[in-house]
């Protein structure tokens, strides 16, 4: 019998599953840290600073509107209301 009829073979497909997925698990392990290294600083995740090819513009003077979200939970026994849903402020002000 040959070697591809062995791990064809229908009563061997358990173990070269499980053989499979062992060593997708243990790549996955061992490649792991380089990984999550490589997203975090894509996404700057966990803290990880990302570095700016130029300082950004001035910002002051410009407006930014604020929105204020006062959910809370129904079932507690006091009501939380702002006096404006938004407000529009100046940067730098």
């Amino acid at each position: 019998m040959s070697a591809l009829a062995l791990l064809t073979a229908p009563k061997n497909r358990p173990v070269v599953l499980s053989l499979a997925i062992l060593a997708t698990m243990g790549a996955l392990g061992y490649y792991s840290y380089a990984l999550y290294r490589i997203f975090c600083s894509t996404t700057g995740y966990n803290g990880t600073t990302q570095v700016a090819a130029a300082a950004p513009g001035a910002v002051a003077g410009q407006t930014m509107l604020i929105r204020f979200d006062t959910n809370t939970d129904p079932k507690l026994p006091w009501v939380f209301k702002p006096e404006a849903q938004s407000q529009v402020v100046t940067i730098g002000a």
